[in-house]
């Protein structure tokens, strides 16, 4: 009879196997054998089906469990994901048929913790590595106070790689005494879960010749591990992207350590395109100018506009028609010389790279971003005259203007160019909320490349695959075409100093954008100010900003965007700083549904201010403690009681806000923005002064709250004269 072992499985996840599990594996019809005697035994104790009981579970059966438990921490459904924790626990009895799956349960104090958990707008220290240290690293818990979790033995290698050698070498005295106390507590568990690794692998060292085909495993592009030939017991980490030459990057004396490295240089070294010596030389050969790079920029593979000739010549198309013209003999000595072909269209022509200028145009990229070749003085490749002449001229047979073109006329009165006049049909237009994450370039530049941060790249990029053009609301100079060159600002909308909302609205007249169809990819604020300017409006997205980033992957057909900044309006518009119980909707044993909200940190004598705002869940773990979770992940931000201190704000305005004094309660109800000095007009005795803002508050200020604050305000000025 094999060894049981015996575990209390939350009865959400008996349920799930007793309902939903078709055995597959030895494991799961073990579980689900175990699951009807504990059922059995409930119904004939008379007890609810959902009370926890222990099962005696096989190894297998547990492996089998655990794996549930894995898939649940991502569930939307707080009881799963509460059950899936529950049965983690137990994550360590389990022993993997395969030692590659055994887990190492590690802990680090804030001085390691720092440089690998994930913090906002840097790289995560893991991009590049395997799927099996993302995965891990991933399912870390990180705290202010530090960060812990359970890792397979790559992970605890890839750690162990980075963290030793600061033992010697790290600036700070605490963070280099914590390395050498992690390298002394894990180096022993990890090296002897190698030993089982290489066993179960048939990789041993008195199995293997010095000369045997190197063992492969999930590695970066371009790095090797095999055994050195003047070292025979020694794994030697080789690259091949060093300029075409292979070298030896480290050597190691364990396997495991050898994978860690190649990972770390893997992740630490730049895609580099191998250029043979024969293919410099006919690329040194090419000698471009910048301007002829710059052109054949527009037209490879990853150009986001066109090059185009119409009966007025040859332009480089922006988005919203035609742009900057280009150099008709520089265009034609490309295209004699077989880099450039076209396709007509609409009595136009659209050129692009052709095959064989393709693949020399990338690798030339290459060698000048190695360093290997430069930009010319002047236009190389240039053509006789006799060769430029056998390109035939474009006829006009009708006019210019596409018929499948979907690039709205109106935008080329926003930029200045073509016919003032707004064709009467309805026109489409994206609009992007601004990025709080911007460029510091001092002075002006492009809208488009003020705003840098991850989610208003990922607007853009959906923006492109939407009908009609794309601009951009500012909180600062409201409704911008991409191309129009602004000043770096800090300023979020609704806020002082942001663009009011009448100002906005002017402009849009003045564009002739009044009765637009309008799509907004942006924040809730975003999208309730283009509804108080257009009706219609189309809002995509929803959830939060990692949500909102899978939507619009969705949208533009490719990988989500790492959440590194956010919309303006991601932050809560009221906060507070109380006890957890005063928060309500709490969830609780009978009615566990998780209560969202923002999270600022805990509160209280050392915390005065909220730190980081996130979206955040708070679900009940029983015994009158709470837990706090990033929103959507698994990831735990506080454990808690309800009389711990913590920052909050409402999310989406579902929630419940602490009593109030009528004086608090007052000071809750600002105003929607700062007064304007009052001109000094002559007035008689049944007018009074306003300031010269007042039309475009009143305007605004369309609310219940503004109307109870300027009633009081009117109010004060008729008794007080102030």
């Amino acid at each position: 009879m094999p060894k049981t072992i015996t575990l209390p499985v939350p009865g959400q996840i008996r349920r799930h196997v007793l309902k939903n599990l078709a055995p597959k594996t030895k494991g799961e019809q073990d579980l689900l054998d175990a699951s009807r005697e504990g059922a059995a035994e409930l119904e004939a104790k008379g007890m609810n089906s959902l009370n926890t009981i222990d099962l005696h579970l096989t190894n297998d059966a547990v492996g089998s469990a655990i794996d549930i438990a894995r898939v649940w921490l991502s569930s939307d459904n707080g009881n799963n994901v509460m059950a899936a924790k529950s049965m983690l626990k137990f994550e360590l009895e389990y022993e993997p048929d395969d030692p590659r799956e055994i887990r190492h349960e590690i802990k680090m104090p804030k001085s390691l913790a720092v440089h690998f958990a994930p913090a906002y707008g840097q790289q995560p220290w893991d991009k590049g590595m395997s799927q099996v240290i993302q995965t891990d690293m991933s399912r870390m818990r990180w705290t202010t106070t530090g960060g812990q979790g359970r890792v397979r033995a790559e992970t605890l290698g890839a750690l162990l790689e980075q963290i030793a050698p600061w033992g010697d070498s790290h600036p700070r005295p605490a963070a280099a005494r914590a390395s050498k106390k992690f390298a002394a507590e894990y180096t022993e568990p990890y090296e002897a879960t190698m030993r089982l690794i290489n066993g179960h692998a048939d990789i041993g060292h008195e199995d293997q010749a010095a000369d045997a085909a190197p063992w492969k495993p999930d590695l970066p592009k371009g790095v090797s591990i095999r055994l050195t030939s003047d070292r025979p017991e020694t794994y030697g980490v080789f690259c091949s992207r060093h300029e075409g030459a292979e070298i030896l990057i480290s050597e190691h004396e364990d396997m495991g350590y050898a994978v860690a490295g190649a990972n770390a240089h893997g992740s630490e070294h730049p895609e580099i395109t191998v250029i043979p010596e024969k293919g410099l030389e006919v690329l040194k050969g090419f000698a471009f100018s910048e301007a002829q790079i710059s052109l054949l920029s527009v037209v490879s593979e990853r150009g986001s506009h066109d090059l185009i000739e119409d009966p007025n010549g040859f332009y480089v198309s922006d988005g919203w028609g035609r742009g900057k013209p280009v150099n008709r003999t520089r265009v034609l000595d490309l295209w004699a010389r077989g880099w450039l072909m076209y396709s007509p269209r609409d009595g136009r022509r659209y050129f692009r790279l052709t095959p064989s200028g393709t693949a020399h145009f990338k690798q030339w990229q290459a060698a000048r971003d190695q360093g290997l070749i430069d930009y010319a003085a002047k236009d190389s490749l240039n053509s006789a005259k006799e060769q430029r002449e056998a390109y035939p001229r474009l006829v006009a047979e009708a006019p210019v203007q596409a018929t499948d073109d979907e690039t709205p006329d109106f935008m080329e009165a926003v930029h200045g160019r073509g016919e003032a006049a707004v064709e009467a049909e309805q026109k489409r237009l994206v609009v992007v909320a601004c990025g709080e994450k911007k460029s510091g370039k001092p002075g002006k530049i492009r809208a488009d490349e003020r705003y840098i941060g991850n989610y208003f790249t990922a607007c853009l990029m959906a923006s492109e695959v939407m009908d009609g053009a794309t601009m951009v609301l500012s909180a600062k100079y409201g409704l911008i075409p991409l191309s129009e060159e602004i000043e770096n600002y800090d300023v979020t909308l609704g806020s002082k100093g942001s663009i009011r909302l009448a100002a906005v609205k002017r402009q849009v007249e003045e564009m002739g954008l009044t009765d637009a169809r309008v799509t907004v990819l942006g924040g809730a604020r975003y999208v309730k100010a283009a509804r108080q300017i257009w009706t219609g409006v189309e809002a995509p997205l929803t959830g939060g900003i990692g949500q909102q980033l899978k939507q619009l992957a969705g949208i533009y057909q490719g990988e989500a965007l790492t959440p590194d900044d956010a919309p303006e309006d991601d932050l809560p518009e009221r906060f507070y700083q109380t006890k957890l119980q005063e928060v309500g909707y709490l969830p609780t044993r009978h009615k566990p549904k998780p209560r969202q909200l923002w999270f600022g940190g805990k509160a209280g004598r050392f915390n005065p201010e909220p730190g980081e705002w996130v979206r955040a869940e708070v679900t009940y773990t029983g015994e009158g403690r709470y837990t706090i979770y990033r929103l959507g992940t698994s990831e735990e931000l506080l454990s808690c009681t309800l009389r711990s201190l913590i920052h909050w704000g409402p999310l989406n305005e579902q929630t419940s806000e602490p009593t109030q004094s009528p004086d608090e309660s007052r000071e809750a109800e600002a105003a929607p923005a700062p007064v304007e000095p009052a001109a000094k007009p002559a007035v008689g005795p049944r007018f009074y002064e306003v300031p010269e803002n007042w039309l475009e508050l009143a305007e605004e200020g369309n609310t219940k709250a503004a109307q109870r604050y300027w009633t009081r305000r009117c109010e004060e000025w008729r008794l007080t004269g102030k």
